[in-house]
């Protein structure tokens, strides 16, 4: 499981930095959902296991979880007044949150939740050292991989990243 865990993290740690520096928001997803699975994938194998995998104080992310969450549950119209909110900014409708842009609320939770999970992953690599060993190469060959590709970018003249060609300030 240990190898697992780190395989999928180095994957979704060269996913985001390689889809442009986190600026692709396609691969960035991709990135997303493989720390989330593989999350998952941690959470349900350790959970059949005596061992606890991470010891970590849990109430302040939970409490930052509650949080947001707060912000995106829909309240009843009725409770306006309670949280000492405009009538202008519910108005027609029966609910109302205490977010003001509930989309966005929610894609940063996602990232919350995504951050936080690639933390704890990597904290359980971490406990092996052979493991964190590897994480540091894993590390360091995506660092040489793109200092390598730059300085052949620079030294070419070529103008493009991957298959995405530069147009503007050549």
């Amino acid at each position: 499981m240990l190898r697992i865990a780190e395989a999928g993290l180095g994957v979704a740690i060269w996913m985001a930095v390689l889809a442009f520096g986190g600026t692709s928001i396609l691969l960035f997803c991709v990135a997303e959902l493989t720390i989330l699975f593989l999350g998952i994938f941690v959470l349900f194998s350790s959970l059949r296991s005596p061992l606890n995998i991470i010891r970590l104080p849990r109430i302040v992310p939970l409490l930052l979880v509650a949080l947001v969450l707060l912000q995106i549950v829909p309240f009843p119209a009725s409770l306006a007044p309670l949280f000492r909110v405009q009538g202008e900014v519910f108005q027609g409708r029966a609910s109302f949150t205490l977010s003001l842009d509930a989309y966005q609320t929610v894609s940063h939770f996602l990232l919350l939740v995504t951050y936080w999970t690639a933390f704890c992953l990597t904290l359980m690599i971490c406990r092996d050292g052979s493991a964190r060993t590897r994480l540091v190469y894993i590390l360091l060959a995506l660092v040489t991989f793109e200092a390598l590709y730059v300085l052949v970018q620079y030294l070419t003249g070529l103008q493009k990243i991957f298959t995405y060609v530069k147009k503007y300030y050549l």
